[in-house]
């Protein structure tokens, strides 16, 4: 007879059938998208990077003395611009995380 009383004392279980908060689906599907567009940018910033020919980074003219500081400038910048796409890139896939946080979140419906 204990045993009785515990389980209806238990929450029921969840229903597989919950309805979804269609705002909530459209607010982590907008908020996923917009990761996703975040990391096509970074990869075509990569992309377009990693295609120009390091003499033009490093501002290196043909037939004339290399500068340093001309060479090492256009080093620094593409070590810069590196960064900046490794920092573009962990954003873009936070923002991706938290949409499909916010879309997965959204069949459970409001917690009290």
């Amino acid at each position: 007879m204990p045993e009785e009383a515990i389980e209806s004392n238990s929450p029921a279980p969840a229903n597989s059938h919950a309805k979804r908060d269609w705002l909530g689906s459209l607010v982590g599907l907008g908020i996923f998208l917009l990761g996703i567009g975040i990391l096509f940018t970074v990869f075509s910033q990569a992309l377009s990077l990693f295609g120009t020919p390091p003499k033009v980074e490093m501002q290196v003219q043909p037939g004339k003395p290399i500068e340093i500081s001309s060479a090492f400038n256009g080093m620094m910048g593409v070590v810069v611009k590196v960064v900046l796409l490794i920092l573009m890139t962990w954003v873009g896939s936070v923002i991706a995380n938290r949409g499909i946080y916010l879309y997965s979140q959204s069949k459970m419906g409001r917690k009290s």
